[in-house]
């Protein structure tokens, strides 16, 4: 499998093209990119999974398209993004996904978000497989217990459907769900502490921080 990352004059790194293996160390001095890498590789890969919520939630592909512009800024910050023009791209086989920022582009925060054929069929096929699902269970009792037991089925349905489409047409790992570990793991040691002064400033909690510390509670549970 060809995976690779390249990052061209982004929150502080000049230029970087990394091939992803399945195990991949990263070694630097503190503020050098380690981090960033792993969030784009973190938010690169959810995309598939991004196009999984938009069907299921009938979204058309332009609220997909701002939706996921949308979290690259809560995931990197436009302050964060330095001064200069960047380019960000990740491919997988003859798959890509491309992220960019030009001086053409007249607001700090509008970003340039293209992306392969790929996506635009793994949509257009979810969507069909949805309508399918759909047509064959309405056929069944239009009990309350019915129909909540169509809606969990659908879902399932439609997991397995993308994620035969994706190994079939990529790779296994393609198909994978992700867990982002943040390094400030100190964080949930003192969150019980400081919960009332976190909530107040939200946006100074780093979003990777709130979707690992919500997977962290549910586990504890």
């Amino acid at each position: 499998m060809v995976e690779k990352l390249t990052v061209k004059n982004f929150a502080g790194i000049k230029e970087l093209e990394i091939e992803v293996k399945r195990i991949n160390i990263v070694i630097g001095p503190q503020a050098s990119g380690k981090s960033v890498c792993a969030k784009l590789l973190f938010y690169f890969k959810n995309f598939v999974w991004k196009i999984f919520d938009a069907v299921e939630n009938e979204q058309t592909k332009r609220y997909l398209d701002s939706s996921y512009s949308q979290t690259f800024q809560d995931y990197f910050p436009p302050n964060s993004w330095g001064y200069h023009d960047f380019y960000i791209k990740y491919e997988v086989y003859n798959v890509g996904i491309e992220i960019s920022k030009n001086k053409n582009t007249k607001s700090k925060s509008i970003i340039n978000f293209n992306y392969s054929d790929f996506f635009k069929k793994e949509l257009s096929e979810l969507r069909k497989w949805l309508k399918k699902i759909k047509k064959e269970s309405s056929e069944q009792s239009n009990q309350i217990e019915r129909r909540l037991e169509r809606l969990f089925f659908t879902k399932r349905i439609l997991r397995e459907q993308l994620t035969e489409f994706l190994r079939s047409s990529l790779c296994d790992e393609a198909a994978y769900t992700q867990l982002f570990i943040p390094a400030g793991r100190s964080f949930f040691a003192n969150l019980e502490s400081t919960i009332f002064s976190l909530m107040s400033n939200n946006n100074a909690i780093d979003p990777f921080l709130i979707e690992f510390g919500s997977t962290y509670e549910s586990i504890k549970r």
